[in-house]
């Protein structure tokens, strides 16, 4: 809920790796601009969570209720997933499919995907029927830009044209 220091936004991380690139850019990006707009943001790693609870989708365990608490208290939402086989993560799928069905109505929601193959880019757009892509910043420093064109061509293994 917004607050006397400004509205709030739950950054959450998806992420099954321990090293995660999704939870760096969600902490090394996301927030400090986020911080800098004047929102507060508070963080939530769906790793830590019980896996017996969520996997017998126990919404009423302690630590998946107080998940699920701190996303109903937060006007906004960053869902940060690392893009794996061309989608998000079963941690995430799992997770919002415990929560109630309308835990996001009124949320202002980013989704956020990282994926180390920029060809991992394209299906989890079309999977999550993407309408808008902001230009970014790859973890590693390396620009991305916007996608301007459409699916490159493979040239035929003889070198010629298509």
């Amino acid at each position: 809920m917004t607050g006397p220091a400004g509205p709030t936004v739950l950054a959450v991380c998806a992420s099954p790796s321990r090293t995660s690139t999704t939870q760096r850019v969600l902490d090394d990006l996301v927030t400090p601009r986020l911080t800098g707009l004047g929102l507060r943001v508070g963080g939530l790693a769906l790793r830590p969570l019980p896996a017996e609870a969520l996997v017998r989708g126990d919404a009423g365990h302690p630590a998946l209720a107080a998940a699920a608490r701190r996303l109903d208290r937060a006007d906004g939402v960053v869902i940060g997933t690392p893009v794996h086989k061309a989608s998000f993560t079963g941690l995430l799928k799992i997770f919002l499919d415990l929560l109630p069905r309308h835990a996001l109505a009124g949320k202002v929601v980013l989704p956020l995907a990282t994926a180390h193959d920029p060809r991992a880019r394209r299906p989890a757009h079309a999977r999550t029927r993407t309408r808008a892509r902001l230009p970014g910043r790859a973890a590693r420093g390396t620009p991305v830009l916007p996608h301007t064109r459409g699916p490159r061509r493979r040239r035929p293994a003889g070198g010629g044209r298509p």
